[in-house]
C-alpha cells in the first residue's frame, strides 16, 4: 500500500505541469517589467547627467515660425497685408517658442520617469513572488 502512495506522488499531474507553466510565465513577464523599468530609469539619469542632444527631423531650410511675417485678414478671411516682424517681436516669440519646448521636455521627462518607476516598482514583486512559488515548488517536488 505504501508503494502505491508513493507512485502517485510522484507523478506529476497534468494540473502541476498547468501551475509550472503560470508560474514560469508570471515570472518572466514580471522579470520583463522589471528589467524594462530599470534600464529606463537607468536612461533617464544618465541622460540627466550626460545629456544627448536630441535632433529634430526638419529640413534646415524651413522657415522658423518666428521669421514669418504678420499676416492681416479682413471681415471676409481673405489676406489684406503682410508685415515683417519687428527685433522684439522675434525675440518675444523666440523666448516663447523656447519655453514652451522647455515645458514639453519636461513632461516628456515625467512621462517617462513615471512609466519606468510604475514598471519597476509592479515588475520586481511581481517576478520575486512567482520566482518564490516557484522554488517552493521544486522544494516540495524533491520531498516526495
Amino acid at each position: 500500500m505504501a508503494d502505491k502512495k508513493s507512485e502517485t506522488h510522484s507523478k506529476t499531474t497534468p494540473l502541476q505541469y498547468i501551475r509550472t507553466i503560470y508560474l514560469s510565465l508570471g515570472a518572466i513577464i514580471g522579470l520583463i517589467c522589471f528589467v524594462m523599468g530599470a534600464s529606463g530609469a537607468i536612461k533617464l539619469v544618465l541622460n540627466v547627467w550626460f545629456p544627448v542632444d536630441n535632433f529634430s527631423y526638419y529640413s534646415p531650410y524651413q522657415q522658423s515660425p518666428c521669421d514669418t511675417p504678420n499676416v492681416q485678414y479682413d471681415a471676409k478671411g481673405l489676406q489684406t497685408a503682410t508685415t515683417p516682424r519687428t527685433k522684439e517681436e522675434i525675440a518675444d516669440c523666440e523666448k516663447k517658442l523656447q519655453d514652451s519646448q522647455d515645458k514639453q521636455q519636461k513632461s516628456e521627462y515625467n512621462r517617462q520617469l513615471s512609466e519606468s518607476v510604475a514598471l519597476t516598482v509592479v515588475g520586481l514583486p511581481v517576478w520575486l513572488m512567482h520566482f518564490w512559488f516557484i522554488q517552493l515548488d521544486w522544494k516540495k517536488r524533491k520531498q516526495i
